[in-house]
């Protein structure tokens, strides 16, 4: 019988399951950096999650493989991260492997001294090329360790500087004309995205979906039509589960066809919030549909008591898609009459159209890829869910991390305000009552104690001022400022400025993220909190700390235009934006916000002053305009 690790008493579903691997797992704990102090070993690092495919097939090849095994266990000190638990160490060594390679990724494999200093990293490798290089560094560690060890301490300082340096400039109106024509550029005209190389058929494409905010924020049309025309291609693509709803992680093509089939909640909350957009903006029903179609997926599967879990995995029984992958010959049983309409619209064909991507071979198997967008065939794939519901799920991560949930909630409400949808609102206040009766924590069913990160305070003070432009409850407002308060207190860098991601005294060098990545980074979502605060509250602490924080954003957006486009939605607010007071009792200004958002105004901050009166205070760069009674007369005074 297997004997487990130490790994067996986390509470992450990742890291138990290595618990019965033959390598002798630490967690990230002082216990395991000792232990290679003492003995002198170089540490492996090996960090992952639990949806991540690729993560499942490293583990398989080399950790259950008791010849590696017995070398790590004899050579090295092994530490198991879960990316999602601590994401500040995920961070700083992803960033050093994307130096060292120029590329990143997961499983993310780290060499490091005793002392967590970094010396060589990479991704995924097979088994023997990953025999091979244990080997390598076991000799070299041998020969020169004293070596390695001055050359990765030198290397720290200099990482150091690199993370935390900036060239502080005045970000001005340039910028977000640099940043949509940088998209532009990298727009694929034929099937929506954008990536470097858009033309190039095996070139993965990536969501991406705060791009897509800030383009159809930007309210000129050539670039809505570009968010517009990415949106309906991956619905129509594999990357949109068409029989149960929600988005997988990315697509690995130029086309949207075949995807990593991990289902991440982040991503669910990023497409209700682009969906729900792209319908205040068309009113075109296959978006309402998109939005409503995955927040059923986020409540079916990732919804328990009031709390949202992490992910759903990408493999099912070892395969890759296994439970949502349908034979020629499936189809046409389980549909029969109606089978070969759908066939034909869904792309599916007896050879198959998914391409294993490992040994590039087609497996006779078929991801749904539709003709075009569509509400038709509901019934097909009604029967088909009902079929599919028989197979083994894949693994749920029951992890609930707080900057997750509350990304969700404020989605729910930004979806609730779009399509007045009583539930959508119902489930997020309920999540953000729970969450309040724990003590502030990165993760809230946990065995040991995060402290929350900047994610962590940025989504959650969005989803209050969410909720209080919804409600206009003081009540929310307070909770959004206090919790900025503590943000800034704990968080903020004194000297030069920006948000830090944690000041965990366990992580090597304290990082300050400002790249907009697969989700808005903490200090973008802080910057659009920080400009929302500074129109509702007109305090200048808000926009002092939003002007520092954009001075800090000019270098990185100087150098790469499209970066952070999530703090350029912000940036685009607090430029062109309006405050918009509603001065008028409470129970109809809640009525008055739902009319505003039957209409594009996607740059106004609306507040509330009780007054017997009702009437609309737009006001920009220190400059009301005259009061108007009706949200139309607002549009008109707005629109001169």
């Amino acid at each position: 019988m297997k004997q487990p690790n130490r790994l067996i008493n986390e509470k992450s579903p990742y890291l138990k399951m290595h618990a019965y691997n033959p390598v002798d797992w630490y967690p990230w704990s002082e216990e395991a950096f000792e232990k290679a102090i003492k003995e002198n070993k170089p540490v492996f690092l090996s960090i992952g999650y639990s949806s991540c495919h690729w993560c499942h097939v490293m583990e398989k090849e080399s950790f259950e493989d008791e010849e590696i095994a017995s070398f790590l266990n004899k050579h090295f000190v092994s530490i198991k991260v879960d990316k999602e638990e601590r994401p500040d160490i995920d961070s700083l060594y992803m960033e050093y492997c994307i130096l060292l390679n120029n590329s990143g990724g997961w499983p993310l494999s780290v060499f490091l001294t005793p002392t967590k200093e970094p010396f060589f990293a990479g991704t995924y490798f097979p088994k023997a090329s990953f025999l091979k290089l244990l080997n390598q560094i076991k000799d070299l560690w041998d020969k020169d360790s004293k070596n390695i060890i001055e050359k990765s301490k030198r290397l720290v300082e200099q990482l150091k500087q690199f993370m935390n340096s900036f060239e502080k400039k005045e970000l001005n109106e340039n910028f977000i004309d640099r940043a949509l024509f940088g998209l532009a550029n990298r727009y694929d005209e034929e099937f929506g995205g954008f990536s470097e190389s858009h033309k190039s058929a095996t070139v993965p494409k990536f969501p991406s979906l705060h791009n897509i905010l800030f383009l159809l924020k930007s309210q000129k049309q050539p670039f809505q039509n570009m968010a517009l025309s990415t949106l309906l291609n991956m619905r129509r693509g594999g990357i949109w589960d068409h029989v149960g709803g929600g988005f997988h992680r990315y697509s690995t093509d130029r086309y949207w066809l075949l995807p990593h089939f991990e289902k991440m909640l982040y991503d669910q909350a990023m497409a209700i919030l682009a969906y729900s957009e792209a319908y205040r903006l068309t009113k075109s029903e296959i978006f309402k549909d998109t939005v409503y179609k995955t927040i059923n997926f986020v409540k079916e599967n990732l919804y328990e008591n009031g709390f949202f879990y992490t992910s759903m995995d990408a493999d099912t029984e070892g395969e890759e898609g296994g439970f949502y992958l349908w034979t020629y010959e499936e189809i046409k049983d389980i549909l029969k009459e109606k089978a070969d309409k759908f066939i034909e619209f869904f792309n599916i064909k007896k050879e198959g159209n998914f391409l294993d991507e490992a040994k590039r071979v087609y497996t006779g198997k078929n991801v749904l890829y539709a003709k075009e967008p569509t509400l038709l065939f509901e019934d097909e794939l009604q029967t088909l869910k009902a079929f599919r519901e028989k197979r083994k799920k894949p693994l749920v991560d029951d992890k609930i991390l707080l900057d997750q949930n509350a990304m969700m909630d404020w989605a729910l409400i930004e979806a609730y305000l779009v399509f007045e949808e009583q539930e959508f609102i119902d489930m997020a206040t309920k999540n953000l009552l729970l969450i309040s009766q724990y003590p502030l924590q990165h993760a809230l069913n946990h065995n040991k104690f995060i402290e929350p990160m900047l994610d962590d305070y940025a989504y959650l003070i969005k989803a209050y001022l969410s909720l209080y432009k919804t409600t206009f409850s003081k009540e929310h407002l307070e909770k959004a400022i206090s919790l900025t308060k503590e943000t800034m207190e704990k968080l903020w860098d004194k000297n030069s400025g920006g948000f830090y991601l944690s000041v965990g005294e366990d992580v090597l060098i304290p990082q300050k993220p400002l790249y907009d990545g697969a989700i808005p980074s903490g200090n973008s979502v802080m910057g659009l909190n920080l400009v929302e605060l500074f129109f509702i509250t007109k305090e200048d602490v808000y926009e002092n700390r939003y002007e520092i924080l954009s001075s800090i954003y000019s270098d990185m957006l100087s150098r790469n235009p499209t970066a952070c486009s999530f703090f350029m939605t912000s940036f685009l607010l607090f430029k062109k934006g309006y405050q918009l007071l509603l001065s008028m009792p409470i129970s109809k200004a809640q009525e008055r916000v739902k009319e505003l958002y039957k209409h594009y105004l996607p740059n106004i901050v609306p507040y509330h002053e009780e007054s017997s009166e009702e009437k609309f205070i737009a006001c920009k760069d220190y400059t009301c305009l005259s009061p108007v009674k009706s949200v139309d007369e607002l549009i008109k005074t707005i629109s001169l």
